[in-house]
């Protein structure tokens, strides 16, 4: 017989038994009552979703404040914060917060340089973005999730899965060179001199990123706005 008291106790209260149903006999003739349920704030998903964290716009100008203050300093920025991590802080600038973010629709020279950059670096968004200029690393994710990696082939998935396993030696690195997957006609030159100058845009991006955040925090947070 199952012991199903021992299997929620080893899985965290991630199993909990079904629901007996009461028979007609039990309805009629009073029966046993219904066997009280495992409550649902014992589940291990609902601790975790318990334990996300949200941000109020009083914490996201207190942290345009402290970037503008301390820069990429997320240590001692999340030290600013009561239960914000480090990685916390980082990601809501990157992804919500810069004011260089750019939100308007994806190209095709963007796509081929995404699609170019995930097989090489795999699912690494954070590293990613960093190529291409005002995407963040959640805009990176989506993109190529939803439009891009749809489109793949089998051996661009294959290569993809084995940069992101990790088990790719050095040779597997070179033949999973973009060029072998993707028909640039004649443009792969041209397409190498665009990334470069993305690397350098970024640059130029992060010494602007300073004198914008006062104009974004006036804009973001006028009374009156919700």
């Amino acid at each position: 017989m199952m012991d199903w008291k021992g299997a929620m106790t080893s899985a965290g209260g991630y199993w909990k038994p079904p629901k007996p149903k009461r028979s007609c006999w039990d309805l009629c003739f009073g029966g046993p009552e219904w066997i009280e349920e495992v409550p649902a704030s014992s589940s291990v998903h609902q601790k975790e979703k318990q334990g996300k964290q949200y941000w109020t716009k009083e914490e996201d100008k207190k942290l345009i404040k402290l970037v503008g203050k301390l820069g990429y300093d997320w240590e001692t920025i999340s030290r600013k914060f009561s239960g914000k991590t480090a990685i916390q802080c980082s990601r809501r600038w990157n992804n919500k917060l810069d004011p260089s973010i750019k939100r308007t629709p994806w190209t095709a020279d963007e796509d081929v340089v995404l699609k170019r950059l995930v097989l090489e670096l795999g699912y690494n968004w954070d590293e990613i973005r960093k190529y291409l200029d005002g995407r963040s690393a959640h805009g990176v994710k989506h993109r190529f999730l939803s439009y891009i990696q749809p489109q793949l082939s089998r051996e661009e998935i294959q290569a993809i899965e084995r940069v992101n396993s990790g088990l790719a030696t050095e040779e597997n690195k070179e033949n999973n060179n973009v060029s072998e997957y993707m028909d640039l006609d004649g443009g792969k030159d041209a397409e190498l001199q665009r990334l470069n100058k993305l690397m350098e845009e970024l640059h130029a991006v992060m010494l602007r990123t300073n004198e914008q955040i006062s104009s974004l925090e006036t804009e973001m947070y006028q009374p009156g706005i919700n």
